[in-house]
């Protein structure tokens, strides 16, 4: 099984750790158990950083891309907005990627919970917490061939947890890393994808149903 709390927690001390100290979290319904696991890791990592937990920044409900939309607007829009977001699925970073490239407010930091197409080109590419169904196996496997071997009986069923791993490509970066010009930036020159291209991209991702 997926480390869920562990995801949440990962995604906020990661952020916490570069500085940020208001965090909003994007979410679907908290009746989901992997949803719930992931805001209360997310909750025992900024109480663990001594951090207020703002309740406006819990966007929690956001099932489709319009949700989405209208609680970064929201977000944006507050006394003390957050400078960091965290997305506890790909679906809802779908919708919350092409909405930050609209605000033009790419410099608000992102954290994803799963990997998704793309997610390496944008410009900032978007930093997040890979938990793929190909670790879980290649884990489920080591497990089984290790009972096996040890005892040559009947496998015992077993509980695996897969912890989570943290891959930064530039959106979780600090809140006091200048941005770089193009004629500091080092290696190979990413693909910059503009709001427009994003949100055409998003719409292809979750066509209207019709």
């Amino acid at each position: 099984m997926s480390d869920d709390y562990g995801f949440g927690w990962r995604a906020a001390e990661h952020l916490i750790r570069h500085g940020h100290r208001r965090i909003a979290l994007i979410s679907d319904t908290p009746s989901l158990a992997t949803t719930r696991l992931r805001q209360d890791g997310f909750r025992a990592a900024m109480t663990a950083g001594n951090l207020p937990i703002d309740e406006r920044h819990m966007q929690t409900n956001c099932e489709e891309r319009g949700e989405v939309l209208r609680a970064i607007n929201y977000l944006l829009h507050l006394d003390q907005p957050p400078t960091a977001l965290i997305s506890t699925n790909t679906r809802l970073s779908l919708g919350v990627v092409p909405a930050l490239h609209q605000y033009r407010r790419t410099d608000v930091g992102l954290i994803s919970i799963g990997d998704f197409d793309m997610a390496a080109s944008l410009s900032p590419g978007v930093t997040v917490i890979d938990h793929s169904p190909e670790a879980l196996g290649e884990e489920a496997s080591t497990t089984l061939l290790r009972q096996l071997s040890q005892s040559g009986a009947a496998p015992q069923e077993t509980l695996i947890t897969v912890p989570a791993q943290l891959i930064p490509r530039g959106s979780g970066r600090s809140l006091w890393a200048p941005c770089k010009s193009r004629t500091q930036r080092r290696g190979p020159r990413r693909k910059y994808v503009d709001h427009h291209t994003a949100l055409r991209w998003s719409a292809r991702a979750h066509p209207t149903a019709g």
